[in-house]
Formats: structure tokens, C-alpha cells, sequence
């Protein structure tokens, strides 16, 4: 009778074990992003609140972490005094809704410059990038912890300190798409320009701005708990 209940037991705990062994494995080395909504999306078009947008040549790539904004922005703005918000997007790209998985970082990284229309004297504007695990598309709640944010200024319009790889991990954090299954991988960038006096003109945003999602190998010990708890199976077999 206590063989058998000890075969049962040990049955029960393998199976256990290479469920548990799959979701690991599986969590870490399946992709992030779900394969029928892999193609990230400008949910929010660049927009401007002090000029019109004559030029947008932003391009959207996929990458096995994330996805990149890569391309030219053009605001033509007006003459004389302004402030208010230069140019603003946003781009989301879906989680795959089996994903899950602790030790999780996002990374955002911005690269390009600013480069102002001629002829004009200009204030100090500020501004940011943002990579975050949001809980759905366009949604205002973010996983406490997932933000990597880089901030921007521009001083008499031009970006200082320069984008030249600016870089911001966020802490670590857990995300479980079975918690939050319409989850997506969100990047915002908005950036205020401020012109005291001048003609205006064209305005140009130069970037790419990476967005990642960094994911964990899996634990050292956790490995062990599998072989040890593997081992022991091989063994039960045998009684």
C-alpha cells in the first residue's frame, strides 16, 4: 500500500515537475510578442500643439525584444513667441497573452537631435521617452516598476545633453499577460518647444528610439529544483 501510494505521490510530482519545468523553459525562451499581433502600431500619430506636422518619415521595426522609431518629424511653426508640445507619438506592440515571467527590465535608448528653424531665439523645453508594460492598448496603467523613461531638453532648441545613445533601464518587475492578457509593450515620446522670437520655419526631430523588453535566463536554482526533482523521478521508476 505504500509503495503505491508512494508511485502515485511521485507520479503526481513529475508531472508537476515538467509542467512546471515547461512554463519556466517556455517563459523565457518563447517569444514576447504574439505571433498575430506582432507588428507594432502608431496607435497615437505625430502631432503637434504650436505647428503643423509638413513632414513624417517615422518608420516602425519589429525586433526579437521590442521594436524601434526610426525616421524625421518636420513641424513648421509660426512666427513670434510659443510654447506647448513640438511633437508627441505613440507606438504599442502586443505581449503574447501566454507570456509571463519575473526579473523582467525594459530598456528604452534615444539616438538623433533637434534641429530648430534658423533665425530664432529660443527658451529651455523639456520632455521624455518612455518604454512601459501597459495593461491594454491606450490604457493609463502601467505595471508598477516597468517604466524606463530618458529625458529630454532642448536649450535654444537644440538637444542638450545630445541623443547620442541616451539610455534608461527600468527596475525590475513581474509581468503575467494571464493577469493582464491584452498587455502591450508601450513607448511615448513627447517634447515641448518653446521660441520666444523669430520667423519660425521648419522644425526637424531626428530619432531612432529602441524599446525593449529584457527577459531572464532562467535561475540557478530553479534549473536544480528540475534536475533534482527529475533525478528522483528516475529513480521512482525503478521501484
Amino acid at each position: 500500500m505504500f509503495t503505491s501510494c508512494y508511485s502515485i505521490a511521485m507520479m503526481k510530482t513529475c508531472s508537476l515537475a515538467a509542467a512546471l519545468g515547461l512554463t519556466l523553459f517556455s517563459g523565457t525562451a518563447r517569444a514576447q510578442f504574439a505571433v498575430a499581433n506582432a507588428t507594432p502600431v502608431m496607435i497615437a500619430p505625430p502631432s503637434s500643439t504650436v505647428g503643423t506636422i509638413v513632414g513624417n518619415t517615422l518608420a516602425i521595426t519589429p525586433t526579437a525584444n521590442g521594436f524601434v522609431v526610426a525616421g524625421q518629424v518636420q513641424i513648421m511653426v509660426p512666427p513670434g513667441a510659443f510654447f506647448g508640445t513640438l511633437l508627441t507619438y505613440t507606438v504599442e506592440r502586443r505581449i503574447d497573452p501566454l507570456f509571463a515571467s519575473a526579473g523582467l527590465q525594459t530598456s528604452t535608448v534615444l539616438t538623433g537631435f533637434s534641429a530648430p528653424p534658423l533665425g530664432s531665439t529660443f527658451g529651455t523645453s523639456v520632455g521624455s521617452v518612455v518604454t512601459d508594460w501597459r495593461f491594454a492598448s491606450g490604457s493609463a496603467s502601467f505595471v508598477g516598476g516597468s517604466q524606463s523613461l530618458v529625458p529630454m531638453t532642448l536649450v535654444n532648441g537644440i538637444d542638450s545633453p545630445a541623443w547620442a545613445g541616451l539610455t534608461n533601464n527600468s527596475v525590475s518587475f513581474t509581468g503575467s499577460t494571464v493577469v493582464t492578457p491584452l498587455a502591450v509593450l508601450q513607448q511615448r515620446f513627447t517634447l515641448g518647444g518653446n521660441q520666444i522670437s523669430g520667423p519660425g520655419g521648419v522644425w526637424t526631430i531626428d530619432i531612432p528610439v529602441d524599446s525593449i523588453l529584457i527577459i531572464p535566463e532562467p535561475t540557478t536554482a530553479t534549473v536544480s529544483v528540475l534536475i533534482l526533482t527529475a533525478s528522483a523521478c528516475r529513480r521512482s521508476r525503478r521501484r
